[in-house]
């Protein structure tokens, strides 16, 4: 299921309307449900019943220095020009510094926690830079952290002295590890990124490293992407077997997602 609005920064409000909502449509909705006058953080907490939190949250990365965390996504992610002619347009929400980002982290986590099933795992991509933050946050939200596992870049930009070749995935668990049937994955992956006519979206996840994190779910359950982008992690919950809601704040996403999962978008019009 395709949602909007996103979780682009905290305390925006938006007086939105959830019409014609499809049938078998998220957990916590029915056929015939309204909402009206509610933010991005609102639709978190009238979730329930998720069984594995899966995203790649905007890093505010990308840049050592003031100047460039601020600067369009698209200098700081994309190197040619050519490239860039390819790739969708910006996102929201990457320009925050450390402490912001700590915040604004953890405020939507615990939303999405509330949400959650007990024992359920959330899966969070970042960089280097971030990678402490985010596992902060990760528990500050109420979240047993229980590792990272890096995907490593089979074709990363190289840099002088040692590349950083690698994101990552910080990883808890609300409460135990309950997972049923016990799955036992590996503690990284090897893919290459996607490049150029590809992309859909400038920081979008090769399908292989998705499903492989899609397996964290139980077969049947549901998965959360607050930050669905083109709806890669939509594509590998349908894959493994799983359900899956997919928030993004861009309606331009939401089209190339539901395009993707060849389904329709809810269409939210103006509160009455």
């Amino acid at each position: 299921m395709v949602t909007r609005p996103g979780l682009a920064s905290v305390g925006v409000q938006r007086s939105e309307r959830i019409v014609n909502p499809r049938e078998g449509g998220p957990v916590g909705f029915s056929e015939a449900s309204e909402r009206a006058d509610g933010d991005s953080f609102d639709l978190l907490h009238d979730l329930s019943g998720i069984d594995a939190l899966i995203t790649d949250p905007p890093y505010s990365s990308g840049g050592a220095f003031r100047g460039d965390r601020t600067a369009s996504v698209v200098s700081k992610y994309v190197q040619s020009t050519a490239q860039t002619a390819t790739y969708r347009p910006d996102f929201a929400g990457d320009n925050r510094d450390q402490r912001s980002f700590l915040a604004w982290s953890t405020l939507w986590l615990n939303a999405a926690r509330h949400a959650m099933t007990p024992g359920a795992a959330a899966a969070l991509f970042t960089d280097w830079r971030q990678l402490p933050t985010t596992t902060d946050a990760l528990q500050a939200a109420g979240f047993i952290w229980r590792g990272i596992a890096p995907w490593a870049k089979t074709n990363p930009r190289t840099s002088a002295g040692i590349t950083n070749a690698c994101e990552y995935i910080a990883w808890g668990t609300l409460g135990p590890y309950e997972r049923d049937p016990a799955i036992y994955l590996p503690g990284y992956i090897v893919q290459a990124t996607l490049t150029g006519e590809r992309k859909d979206h400038i920081a979008q996840k090769p399908i292989e490293v998705m499903r492989w994190l899609a397996q964290m779910c139980p077969p049947g359950g549901t998965i959360l992407d607050p930050f669905m982008g083109s709806g890669v992690t939509l594509r590998a919950a349908k894959d493994v077997g799983c359900r899956a809601i997919g928030v993004d704040v861009d309606e331009r996403y939401c089209e190339i997602a539901a395009k993707r999962l060849a389904q329709g978008v809810l269409d939210f019009g103006g509160a009455a």
